[in-house]
Parts: C-alpha cells; structure tokens; sequence
C-alpha cells in the first residue's frame, strides 16, 4: 500500500510538471480568408515567466517615474515643497534655540556658582564675562610686566603685614572708600553683645533685644534666601547695590521670602533663639562687601 502511495505521488508530479512544459501554439489567422498569419510556439510555463518579467518591469517603470518627477506630490502623506521648507526652518529654529537655552542655562550655573561663592567669601569666576574670545580679544604684546622698584616696595610692605597682621584679610577688598556716603540702617537697636572677629571665625556681631522686635533691612535690595537650617535657625539674605549682602539669623519668624524686593528699613524678620548655635533670644547680623566679611560696628549703630 506504502509503494502503491508513493508511485501515485511521483506520478502526479510528473504529470504537473509535463503539464506545464507541454507546448502550444499560438494561431494567428485572417479574418476573412483564415490564412494563417503566424503562429507562436508556447507553454504554461513560459506565460508565467513572461508575466512575471513583465510585471517586475512595470513596478520598476512607475518606482523610477514617480521618484523622478513631480508624481510623487499627489501621493497621500507625502509633503510638498512648501512644508518640506518650512519643516527644514522649523527644524533649523529649534536647533538654534536649543543652543541658546544651553548657552542660558550655562550662565545662570555660573551665577549661582559665583553668588555662593560670594557668600561663603570666596572669589568669582569672571570665564561668564571673556568666555567668547571673539567678543573680547586684548592685545598684551605692547604691555610691559615688568615689576619696577616701587611696585616691589610696595608688595614687600604687604607681605611684612600679612606675617603678623591677620586684619589685613578685611582690608585686602573692602576698600571701606567706596562705602562712603551709604546710610545704612540699623536692623535693630540693643546691646552688642559679641564683636566682629576674624580671628575667632566670627563674620558679624550679635545684638540682644527685646523679645518679637522687628528685624528691618539695612538698605533697599532682593531677598538672597529666606529659609530654616538647624545651626542658625530661620536666615534671611538680602543683595543690594554695591556688591553689599546683610545676612540676619536665628530669626523667630521671616517676613519676607526668595525673590521679595525690600526696601531699607522695611521690616523682614522677627527677633528670636532658633538654631543650636544660639543661646538666647538675639540677632546675628553679617554685613559682607565683595565676598568680604566687614565689621557692622564701622558703618551702623545699633545701641
């Protein structure tokens, strides 16, 4: 039965095959008289072959004729050429400001940079101001560096000060002439109890009042900070002109918030004990001058 199945099946594809390759004849006749014409000789086989050719030949025809020419446009989806453009400058616009954003957001890095550098009396990064060499480009071939014999005395004297002189830090800076002429405001009135020292590592003096006294602000500017932190309790930085920043802790309650404009003697905080390093109801007050540490006692009366 195995054998009988197996003969039947390669029966049946010699058959299929046979079938396929068995000619034909094509017959052309006339009309009229039917005389042959012509005749063409074919097979299944060779009508696929020819069909198949052909077909692969038109789609290449209509693939090369619709990229070529202007066809191409009435096919749906495809973008003509007035969105291709305004797709190419859209594209270029976005680029552009996404360059710009960058070129924002590294700037307002290195602002927030130098002004906590400011505040923690260090120097600013000044790469904001020449970062574009095409923007400023000095010419030091002509500039002599050489030291001469006053410059030399002169840095000598400084460095004999700077052994045995540790206020010289405060000096080196500040440069208290131009303050001149600044009316500061008292943040508050009472007893100074712990004096400006350098040595000591204390930037500003302590003031004792009476309990819920108003904290005002010693001249007009923006609020720095305004937030809690556990050593000095509730803190309020103020930037005025000048390079000027006042700096107020240990509050009870802060008035004012980041950001507030103020002006000089406007209220901004309230007296209080809040941070470990306080001992009792009183302010801490700083007053710094270009990233330096001033003494307030110089420029305000608080008593």
């Amino acid at each position: 039965m195995n054998n009988g199945k197996g003969s039947n099946t390669s029966t049946n594809k010699k058959t299929f095959i046979k079938n396929l390759s068995d000619k034909y004849r094509l017959v052309f006749l006339d009309n009229e008289s039917y005389e042959e014409k012509g005749a063409i000789i074919l097979s299944k086989l060779s009508i696929i072959i020819y069909f198949l050719f052909s077909l692969i030949v038109l789609l290449a025809l209509v693939f090369i004729l619709i990229s070529v020419t202007s066809l191409k446009k009435w096919i749906p989806g495809y973008p003509n050429t007035v969105e291709q453009e305004l797709l190419k400058t859209k594209y270029i616009d976005d680029i552009i400001k996404l360059s710009e954003l960058e070129k924002k957001m590294e700037a307002n890095y290195l602002y927030y940079s130098n002004l906590e550098k400011v505040l923690q009396g260090g120097f600013m990064n000044d790469s904001l101001l020449v970062s574009d060499s095409s923007v400023f480009n000095l010419d030091t071939s002509e500039i002599d560096f050489s030291k001469t014999q006053s410059d030399s005395l002169l840095r000598q004297k400084i460095n004999e000060r700077e052994k045995y002189d540790i206020s010289i830090i405060d000096q080196i800076g500040s440069n208290d002439d131009n303050l001149k002429g600044i009316l500061f405001f008292s943040p508050l009135i009472g007893e100074v109890t712990n004096r400006f020292n350098l040595k000591t590592g204390h930037n500003g003096i302590d003031i004792i009042a009476s309990k819920n006294e108003a904290v005002k602000a010693v001249l007009e500017g923006t609020v720095l900070f305004s937030d809690w932190s556990p050593e000095n309790g509730h803190i309020i930085q103020v930037q005025h002109n000048r390079n000027l920043i006042s700096i107020y802790k240990h509050n009870s309650i802060l008035l004012k918030s980041t950001g507030d404009r103020v002006s000089a003697g406007e209220p901004i905080a309230i007296v209080g004990n809040s941070g470990t390093l306080s001992t009792g109801p009183h302010l801490h007050f700083e007053l710094w001058y270009n990233g330096v540490a001033l003494d307030p006692e110089k420029f305000i009366v608080f008593e």
